[in-house]
């Protein structure tokens, strides 16, 4: 007795057959035989069916026989001349697929361009393990020591051209009276090569807090002319001019040092600042601090400068925050980076990013060098 599944499938077919919603193969009433017209219309029109775009070609001779319903003998329907063996198509003449994604933790080799830590002579040994042992995170009001919370702020920034709907969050920092420091990718998309069309920020953020917050736009910025041609880690930092006198207002300004070499980190306390929005910190909605090991310096290639790692495990939102170090005698902050993005040791395909975060080497040299050499650009306001 056929299987009642296989018959309402066969009438099913049939009953396309005669709509014309699939002739007998390729070259038949449409060409193709699953897809309806338009589905067929549809596939055509595409670009991925060039040959350059390494899509199979179609397997000619492969169709459905037709199968009249007084002639239905309950078995299944035949195919014409199928083929002996069918291979997993393979478009770039390698492997039809590339294997598991996710490789071993065993890596040889030393990384490229990398400055190994005294904590972490062999920056290897930072795969194998998760990094949480070695930062601390808290929410500032939980520090023991004062911290410039009302100089450091989150940046609301629009970015679609059409709408100002779904806007990216980010940190910033307040370095002048009407000046302010954030990283360059949240004010230049280097990927659509566009910039942020608005940008707000709010100094010592706090959804919580009784009152409405301080508010400031940014009109207008500048950053390194390398960070439009090459986004490298070292170039991403950007100053902000706002529509206020903002350090004024809330009374506090965070300056700029230059800690010059990578040993300053191996010898000094940093801590990370900013608005994670993640829902580990509350969607952002507070001000964050993250102490963390230095891991190790990274830089593009030799004659770059190391940019300094820090375990932590800040992730989006926090771009821009301030890392700061504050002095033992006069016990004022400065900052002495800021964060870019997450770091990696070989960027190999499936190696995840490590519980880290980056921050451009900042020196005197590349201060002096922006102010010489720089892009600007004005915001909507």
């Amino acid at each position: 007795m056929a299987d009642p599944n296989d018959r309402a499938r066969r009438q099913r077919r049939q009953r396309q057959a005669a709509n014309g919603n699939y002739g007998g193969g390729y070259g038949g009433a449409f060409g193709h035989p699953t897809l309806t017209p338009k589905g067929y219309e549809l596939m055509n029109s595409s670009p991925l069916k060039d040959q350059s775009y390494g899509m199979p070609p179609p397997v000619q001779g492969y169709s459905i026989r037709q199968v009249p319903a007084d002639q239905d003998d309950g078995q299944p329907v035949d195919v014409e001349n199928p083929p002996a063996t069918v291979q997993p198509y393979d478009g770039y003449g390698g492997p039809a697929f590339p294997g598991p994604y996710f490789r071993s933790r065993t890596v040889a080799g030393v990384p490229q361009n990398f400055l190994p830590s005294q904590k972490f002579p062999d920056p290897n040994s930072l795969i194998h393990q998760p990094l949480h042992r070695y930062y601390q995170t808290r929410q500032v009001d939980q520090l023991t020591d004062e911290f410039p919370t009302k100089a450091i702020g989150r940046l609301v920034i629009h970015i679609d051209p059409y709408s100002w709907d779904q806007p990216a969050f980010g940190s910033a920092w307040i370095v002048g009276p009407n000046l302010i420091a954030t990283c360059a990718h949240n004010l230049f998309d280097s990927n659509k090569r566009r910039w942020s069309r608005s940008i707000e920020f709010y100094p010592g953020f706090d959804y919580y807090a009784d009152g409405s917050p301080i508010q400031c736009k940014v009109t207008s910025c500048y950053v390194p002319s390398a960070y439009l041609r090459n986004p490298a880690t070292n170039d991403d930092i950007g100053f902000c001019y706002v529509d206020q006198n903002i350090g004024d207002i809330v009374g506090q300004t965070i300056p700029i040092k230059p800690p010059e070499t990578n040993s300053f980190y191996e010898n000094t306390r940093v801590t990370i600042a900013g608005y994670p929005a993640a829902s580990e910190f509350d969607f952002g909605k507070q001000l964050w601090a993250s102490r963390g090991e230095y891991l190790f310096g990274h830089r593009m290639g030799p004659n770059d400068d190391y940019s300094p790692v820090l375990a932590t495990n800040f992730g989006g939102g926090a771009s821009g925050g301030p890392w700061l170090a504050q002095d033992s005698i006069t016990k004022k902050w400065s900052a002495v980076g800021l964060t870019s993005g997450h770091a990696r040791l070989h960027y190999h395909r499936g190696e995840l990013n490590l519980m880290s975060l980056t921050s451009p080497m900042i020196t005197q040299t590349r201060i002096d060098r922006l102010q010489s050499d720089q892009v600007t650009h004005s915001f909507e306001v």
